[in-house]
């Protein structure tokens, strides 16, 4: 019988002893996780719900790897994160602006390239399911030119002086971890598991979360999305919350779907977290 695993993350805030001054605080992330780790639970899923200052990079790395060892062909592996989303130098090359997209852990930043990783970990035929409700600071900053400021509305991304500062603080760790992946072939290693990515915003866009709300914009189209119709499945489901969000912030946050090669496209014609 298929098995599901869940690891939900949510941070209202980071250390700002790491991030060199900075605290990201944040009202929703943790409720956000609440409510995404219930509707697993409810679903029959193994829930592992991790929050605040306890989303450190070795809990959070330590927990996917526990999944990984666990689940075999045919199980499900969902992975949930609402927080902020920062940049840090390319080392390797692999990202075309010259910056590699993170998540900001409670004790510093998770690198793309360290998922990529993780998912070689996985075996073939498990799914692995990924729901990021947060942006990059960078490509943030790239659209924040042109693009309106919302009343009452927070990005949900580190400010582009908290970038460099907190790299140029933590240099040499960033620097030694950059290379123990080069080291670890991270962007060359043969990722078996088919994973499906569902992000709050493109890549140019910003996630946000409005002050009044109890959770994040994606995470409340969401939970609104699939109170609607709780069979929904994956395609159908970025369809409604790309026609959600564009009610209510018209355009400005458009999520993004994005299934790997190795991602079995009838997958996506499954219902949300069926085992």
């Amino acid at each position: 019988m298929s098995k599901g695993y869940a690891v939900v993350l949510g941070l209202n805030h980071v250390d700002p002893v790491h991030y060199d001054g900075w605290d990201g605080e944040l009202a929703q992330p943790e409720n956000d996780a609440r409510a995404i780790c219930e509707i697993a639970s409810k679903r029959g899923f193994k829930s592992k719900i991790i929050l605040g200052n306890n989303v450190t990079r070795l809990n959070v790395i330590y927990s996917v790897r526990e999944a990984a060892q666990e689940l075999e062909s045919g199980d499900i592996f969902f992975f949930y994160y609402s927080g902020h989303g920062g940049q840090l130098p390319d080392m390797d090359g692999d990202e075309e602006d010259g910056m590699d997209e993170t998540w900001c852990l409670y004790d510093g930043e998770l690198i793309d390239d360290e998922l990529r990783l993780l998912w070689s970990e996985f075996k073939e035929g498990v799914h692995i399911l990924v729901l990021s409700d947060s942006c990059h600071s960078g490509t943030m900053t790239k659209a924040s030119a042109g693009e309106p400021v919302l009343e009452n509305c927070v990005k949900k991304a580190m400010p582009t002086e908290y970038v460099r500062k907190t790299y140029f603080k933590n240099k040499s760790f960033y620097d030694n971890l950059a290379r123990e992946l080069m080291d670890k072939g991270a962007n060359e290693k043969e990722v078996k598991a088919g994973v499906l990515l569902i992000s709050g915003c493109q890549d140019e866009q910003s996630s946000y979360a409005f002050t009044f709300d109890e959770n994040s914009v994606f995470t409340t189209a969401l939970l609104q999305v699939l109170e609607e119709d709780p069979t929904i499945h994956y395609s159908l489901l970025h369809e409604k919350l790309v026609d959600k969000l564009d009610k209510r912030l018209r355009g400005k946050q458009k999520p993004n779907l994005y299934p790997t090669e190795q991602c079995d496209l009838t997958f996506l014609e499954q219902e949300f977290l069926t085992i």
